[in-house]
C-alpha cells in the first residue's frame, strides 16, 4: 500500500506539467521533446548559475587549504536554497493537505500517509539541494584541489543526508507558519509579506555576491574558525569530503548522526500528532459582516474583479507571476539612483547613446513577459470550471476578463516606468514615447499569448493551487515562449543596425508585436472559444 501511495504521488509529481490526465488522448512525442527540452534548459541554466558561482571559490580556497569550507559553505546554501524553496510546500502537505479526509477516509494506515508525504518532500528537496551540489562538485573537481573516490562517495551520501536535516529543519518552520496564519485575519498578506521579503533578500544577497566572496577569499581563516565553532554539521560535511581514511570517515559518521538524529525526533513527533492535524479544525478568525449597498454590474466587470481579486489574495499567483511588475518599479528608481554610472557605462560603448533606448526598451520588455497573469488563470478554475461554463456568460468574455485583468494590474507598472525613464534618459522624444510604447505593446502580447497557452495546454486536475502557478504547462510555455520571442529581436538588432536606425528597428518591434497580439488574439476568439466547450 505505501509503494502504491509513494507511486500515485510521484507520477502525479511527475505530470504536473503536461500530463495525460484523464479522458484525454494521450501526450504526443513532440510535446514530449518540448517538455524534456524546457526541462533541460531550465536545469541546465539554474545549475550554471549556481555553477558560476561556486567557481569563484573553488580554487581560491583549496590552494588556501580551505577546501573543507568551500564543501561546507555549498552545504548552507543548498540547505537554506531548499528549506526556503520547500517551506510552503511542506506546510501544504503536513499541515493543510487538502485530500486528507479523502486519504483517511480509505483503508490505509494513516503512518503510510504521512510516509508518502514525506518521500514526496524529500523528492522535491533533492531536486533543490542537487542543482547547487552538482556544480559545487564538479567546479571544485575540474578548478579546485580535484575530489578522490572516497571523497567522492562522502559528497553523494552526505547530500542525501542532508535532505533529513532539511526535512526537519523545514517541518518546524512550517509548523510554526501554519499556526501563525492560521491565526491571522489577513493571511494572503502574511504570506506575500515573507516571500517577498525572502526574494528581497535573495537578490540583495545575490547583487552583493561578489563582495561576499571577496571577503570570503581574503579572511578564509577567520570564516573558518567560525563555521568550525558555530556550525559543526558543515564543518563536518566538508572535513568528510577532503579528508582521506579514517578521519573522513569519522567526519561521516558525525555529520550522519546530525541529520539522522533530528529526523528521527521529527518523525517520532509526527507518526503522534499527523492524524490529530489532520483531522483538526484549523483555528479560524471571525469577520464581522457589515451591510453594504448591492451594486449591480456586468458579467464581464465581475469576472474581471473577481480575476483581480483572486491575483491579489493568492500569494503563490502574485508572486509568480507579478515578479515582472516589481521589477519594472525597481528598474527606474534604479536608473534614477545609478545615472551617472550608467551614463558612464554607456559612454565607453561606441555609439552608446544610440544604444540606450533599446536597451531599456527591451528591458521593460522582459520584465512585462514575466507579468504571465493570464497564462495560469483559466486553470486555476479548476473542478469549478463547471459554474463558468453553466453561467450567462459567453467565453469570449470569459476570455477577455482574464486577459483585462493581466493588463490592469501591469499597465501601471509600466507606463510608471517608461515615464521615469522617458524623463531622466537623454534621449529623443521618439525615444521617450517608444519606452512607454514598446513594452505596453509587449504587455498586452504577454497577457494574450499566456491566455492562449492556458487554452492549449489547461490543466484542471489539481489539488494545490502551486502545481497550477509554478509547474504547469501553460506558465513554461508563456515565459520560456514569451522570452524567446522577446529575445528574437535582440539577435536581429545587431544585423539590422547596419541597416536602419535603432528609432525605425524599435518602431518596427512594436508593429511586429503589435500584428501578433492581433493574430492570436483572433485564434481565441474563434479556435479557442470551440475549444472551451470541450473542456
Amino acid at each position: 500500500m505505501l509503494f502504491t501511495l509513494i507511486k500515485v504521488r510521484l507520477r502525479a509529481l511527475f505530470a504536473m506539467m503536461f500530463g495525460r490526465r484523464p479522458g484525454t488522448k494521450p501526450v504526443s512525442k513532440p510535446k514530449k521533446i518540448a517538455i524534456a527540452v524546457f526541462a533541460v534548459y531550465i536545469g541546465v541554466m539554474l545549475m550554471f548559475s549556481l555553477g558560476s558561482m561556486m567557481y569563484a571559490m573553488a580554487e581560491p580556497l583549496a590552494s588556501a587549504g580551505l577546501g573543507w569550507l568551500y564543501f561546507s559553505i555549498a552545504a548552507i546554501f543548498a540547505a537554506i536554497m531548499s528549506i526556503m524553496a520547500s517551506i510552503f510546500t511542506i506546510q501544504k502537505e503536513l499541515f493543510d493537505a487538502k485530500d486528507n479526509e479523502l486519504l483517511l477516509s480509505m483503508p490505509i494506515p494513516y503512518s503510510y500517509i504521512l510516509a508518502s508525504r514525506l518521500i514526496i518532500i524529500i523528492v522535491l528537496e533533492l531536486i533543490y539541494t542537487a542543482m547547487l551540489m552538482i556544480p559545487a562538485g564538479i567546479a571544485y573537481a575540474i578548478f579546485g584541489g580535484g575530489l578522490t573516490v572516497q571523497g567522492t562517495i562522502a559528497l553523494i551520501v552526505q547530500t542525501l543526508l542532508l535532505l533529513l536535516l532539511v526535512l526537519s529543519i523545514g517541518a518546524l518552520l512550517s509548523w510554526i507558519a501554519s499556526i501563525v496564519i492560521s491565526r491571522m485575519k489577513n493571511k494572503t498578506l502574511f504570506t506575500t509579506i515573507f516571500m517577498f521579503a525572502f526574494f528581497g533578500v535573495y537578490f540583495w544577497f545575490y547583487s552583493n555576491l561578489g563582495n561576499y566572496i571577496n571577503k570570503l577569499i581574503s579572511q578564509g581563516e577567520s570564516i573558518a574558525e567560525t563555521v568550525r565553532k558555530a556550525v559543526p554539521p558543515a564543518y563536518s560535511f566538508g572535513m568528510a569530503i577532503t579528508s582521506e581514511g579514517i578521519s573522513g570517515l569519522a567526519h561521516l559518521g558525525i555529520f550522519a548522526l546530525w541529520n539522522i538524529i533530528p529526523f528521527a525526533i521529527t518523525y517520532f513527533i509526527l507518526t503522534r500528532t499527523f492524524l490529530k492535524l489532520a483531522t483538526s479544525n484549523k483555528p479560524t478568525v471571525t469577520i464581522e459582516y457589515k451591510k453594504r449597498e448591492l451594486k449591480v454590474s456586468s458579467g464581464f466587470s465581475a469576472l474581471v474583479r473577481k480575476e483581480i481579486r483572486r491575483f491579489f489574495t493568492l500569494p503563490i499567483y502574485l508572486l509568480n507571476c507579478g515578479l515582472g511588475a516589481v521589477f519594472m518599479i525597481f528598474l527606474p528608481i534604479f536608473a534614477v539612483i545609478k545615472l551617472d554610472t550608467i551614463m558612464e557605462v554607456f559612454a565607453t560603448i561606441p555609439e552608446g547613446s544610440k544604444l540606450m533606448a533599446p536597451v531599456f526598451c527591451m528591458a521593460l520588455g522582459f520584465c512585462a513577459i514575466m507579468c504571465d497573469i493570464a497564462a495560469p488563470s483559466l486553470s486555476l478554475e479548476g473542478n469549478v470550471l463547471w459554474l463558468l461554463k453553466s453561467s450567462p456568460i459567453s467565453p469570449q468574455d470569459i476570455y477577455r476578463a482574464k486577459i483585462a485583468c493581466n493588463i490592469i494590474v501591469c499597465m501601471p507598472c509600466v507606463v510608471f516606468a517608461g515615464t521615469v525613464l522617458a524623463i531622466v534618459l537623454p534621449v529623443s522624444a521618439l525615444e521617450k514615447a517608444l519606452l512607454l510604447i514598446l513594452p505596453a505593446v509587449i504587455l498586452v502580447f504577454t497577457a494574450v499569448f499566456g491566455m492562449a497557452m492556458n487554452i492549449l495546454f489547461p490543466r484542471f486536475d489539481w489539488v494545490n493551487e502551486t502545481i497550477v502557478v509554478k509547474q504547469s504547462g501553460s506558465v513554461l510555455a508563456a515565459v520560456l515562449g514569451g522570452m524567446a520571442i522577446a529575445a528574437l529581436p535582440i539577435l536581429l538588432f545587431i544585423p539590422a543596425s547596419s541597416i536602419m536606425s535603432a528609432d525605425l528597428f524599435l518602431i518596427l518591434c512594436t508593429a511586429a508585436f503589435a500584428g501578433a497580439t492581433a493574430a492570436i488574439y483572433s485564434w481565441i476568439m474563434t479556435r479557442g472559444v470551440k475549444r472551451f466547450a470541450d473542456m
